[in-house]
């Protein structure tokens, strides 16, 4: 599937058959950026000027196509275009304004400094009409500023590729191949495509485009991967939200654009599927450990021993396939069954001794939840980089989740992030009051319109509260089937709204607080935190986060928190 910018159309008239063309161009390959309604601002003698091309097609190894739309009746007479209205076009017709918006886009190439880029990049533009038919397309005589070699049409809109492909295989008149590197291309797509677009993360932004939008990095991210294009090992710490995953990401991607073999490897089998699901790509194997050993060892479980000795039995017959590896949540790699083995070390070793091969592991200490230490190939890294900025949670959730770490300074957020609401504490009575209080809690998220929602444990499934509601990982909340799952399984994924329940004493002041950091700290906007304590779990608690008060415990624990107490 096509990487689609915005992920639905945006606002059109259904006579339009926008919403049409849209569907049949997000089933190009995932190869393609696809940027719908691209508007170009500009100001000339103190006048605002705007223009829109109703797609943007980028291909990094094709070019860009700039393809005006008519759908309904159109006609030409007398050196002019007419709608079915009878009203004349401006701009002279849709091939002159694809090809004047295509000079514009050209134009905006030069401004954003990207010249090299546009000397690599072949530009072309299209006029769709699929409202015709091929066959009527036949008795049509079509002007001399247009030609049937950049027309599609409506067979075209079940599956534009082919026609895509052909026209992009014209030859332009400045002989121009595109050629761009991997670097180049996703300046292309950050510098102007993305850019004009407005996609600045913020949290309308965020929930509005949902979790496949592109996001700028902030300049400490940026300055990091540019850092790592020189560094063919490194070892990367992060607090959770920022940006590690991210960054993984990104530098898996950038080695894909140059159609080298990525492995990314992560433990959890949820953000393996998310992952999978998210940023499919033929060059990158998205792999935990068990499916590392099912793909190379052909067995179903993983023995580390025999996984050890198959890595180098394909490193010395020359049939490693990667060319790169990057670990995510690294800090869960360091059980001893894979400490013994020697997992993550012998990947290293094997993939740097490769040329131009890089081996780079992500990392939270904070999250040290799966094993009690963190791998030897962490610990013994050469090279090691902290991240600082919060990018993912709001700055009230970002302190209440860091809260029973004793974190001594507020976390860094990054610029134009929310300060957001108090996350919410709701002290339960009895087990059986838990259901309630998370269906409260999801009603608000749905009133301020959040759709991404998941419950945690902070304990396990079978033990939790609301085990009795819960079917399939799945527990209905007015009707719908809401995610729930545990801490340690929703590790380094994210949602909108966190319903963090069966918090304890433990889990707050006692050995069971990194999973509730872990917990807390997937919330982007809305977090609420559900347990049953005691007045005295309440004074105790409160007292390790040095907010203790025996005259109204709840209300200390809340303030301790960084919370907002549910009456």
């Amino acid at each position: 599937m096509a990487k689609m910018i915005p992920d639905t159309p945006r606002d059109f008239s259904p006579s339009s058959l926008e919403g049409a063309m849209f569907d049949g161009l997000s089933r190009l390959p995932d190869s393609y950026y696809v940027f719908h309604s691209f508007k170009i601002v500009s100001t000339q003698d103190g006048i605002v000027r705007e223009s829109e091309t109703d797609f943007v097609v980028f291909h990094p190894e094709k070019g860009l196509l700039c393809v005006e739309a008519k759908a309904g009746h159109v006609s030409y007479s007398d050196g002019l275009w007419y709608y079915g209205s009878g009203i004349e076009m401006r701009h002279g017709g849709p091939f002159e304004q694809a090809r004047a918006n295509m000079r514009k886009l050209m134009g905006l190439f030069e401004e954003k400094g990207l010249r090299e880029e546009l000397r690599n990049c072949k530009f072309l533009h299209a006029v769709w009409f699929p409202s015709v038919s091929k066959s009527e397309m036949r008795h049509v005589n079509l002007p001399s500023d247009a030609d049937e070699s950049i027309v599609m049409l409506k067979e075209d809109l079940l599956d534009p590729g082919e026609k895509i492909d052909r026209i992009f295989s014209l030859d332009v008149p400045s002989g121009t191949k595109t050629g761009l590197t991997a670097m180049q291309a996703r300046r292309v797509v950050n510098r102007v495509l993305s850019p004009s677009f407005h996609l600045f993360v913020s949290s309308t932004l965020e929930i509005d485009l949902g979790k496949n939008a592109f996001r700028r990095m902030t300049e400490e991210q940026a300055r990091i991967i540019d850092f790592l294009e020189s560094q063919p090992s490194a070892a990367i710490n992060g607090a959770a939200g920022t940006g590690k995953t991210v960054l993984a990401i990104e530098k898996a991607q950038r080695s894909a654009l140059e159609k080298q073999k990525v492995l990314f490897l992560c433990f959890n089998r949820m953000l393996r599927d998310h992952l999978e699901d998210t940023h499919r790509n033929k060059y990158i194997d998205f792999r935990t450990i068990d499916g590392l050993a099912a793909s190379l060892v052909k067995s179903d479980s993983c023995d580390p021993a025999a996984l050890d000795e198959r890595l180098w039995e394909l490193c010395f017959d020359g049939a490693f396939p990667y060319q790169h590896i990057v670990v995510d949540e690294g800090q869960d790699f360091g059980q001893e069954r894979y400490e013994e083995a020697g997992i993550l070390e012998t990947l290293s070793e094997i993939v740097l001794s490769r040329d131009d091969g890089t081996f780079y592991v992500f990392y939270d200490r904070m999250q040290l939840v799966q094993g009690a230490n963190l791998p030897r190939c962490i610990e013994n890294a050469d090279c090691r980089i902290t991240l600082h900025k919060n990018c993912r949670n709001t700055e009230n959730i970002a302190i209440t989740s860091q809260k029973p770490l004793h974190m001594k300074k507020t976390p860094l957020m990054r610029d134009g992030m929310m300060e957001g609401d108090l996350p919410t504490l709701h002290l339960i009575d009895t087990q059986a009051d838990c259901y309630k209080a998370v269906l409260n809690a999801y009603r608000d998220c749905v009133d301020d319109g959040l759709s991404e929602i998941v419950v945690l444990t902070c304990g396990t499934l079978d033990k939790s509260a609301l085990i009795g509601n819960v079917k399939d990982g799945r527990i209905e909340l007015d009707g719908k089937k809401v995610l729930m799952t545990t801490c340690r399984r929703f590790k380094g994924l994210e949602s909108d709204a966190v319903i963090l329940v069966d918090v304890t004493e433990r889990a707050l002041a006692g050995t069971d607080v990194l999973l509730f950091y872990v917990g807390a700290s997937r919330a982007r906007f809305k977090l609420f935190i559900i347990g049953q304590l005691t007045e005295e779990e309440c004074i105790s608690v409160s007292k390790e986060l040095g907010k203790a008060s025996a005259r109204r415990p709840r209300k200390s624990l809340a303030t301790a928190l960084n919370a907002l107490l549910e009456a």
